[in-house]
């Protein structure tokens, strides 16, 4: 995903992105798995 699309992916989400960077590493930038990491996922994990 595009730096800026993964910006407005984490102002959307209100999160850092810092935090979305990563979870689209972990999700191969898919961006419907990122969203099911985010939804399932804990700040713990990240």
């Amino acid at each position: 995903m595009a730096n800026h699309n993964v910006k407005s992916w984490a102002t959307v989400r209100e999160t850092s992105v810092e935090i979305a960077e990563a979870i689209f590493e972990l999700a191969g930038n898919d961006e419907v798995l990122a969203q099911k990491i985010w939804e399932e996922g804990s700040d713990e994990a990240l």
